[in-house]
């Protein structure tokens, strides 16, 4: 939901949506107090995303809620 993707995205459809965001959201562009904390989110949401194996376990907790 961060990322802005869907649950059955690419990974590269993950990794373009990242670099969109940063873009915008990072904390260099965009100095708001909100941005840093934002950013932190968008890179936690990335690190489980971007990597094959955390992503099955979250999708699989997704499924069992």
């Amino acid at each position: 939901e961060i990322l802005g993707v869907s649950q059955d995205a690419t990974q590269e459809e993950i990794k373009n949506n990242l670099k969109k965001i940063s873009k915008s959201s990072h904390p260099d562009v965009n100095p708001s107090s909100q941005s840093d904390a934002f950013m932190k989110n968008v890179n936690i949401a990335y690190e489980t995303l971007g990597d094959e194996d955390k992503r099955r376990q979250y999708d699989s907790e997704l499924d069992e809620s």
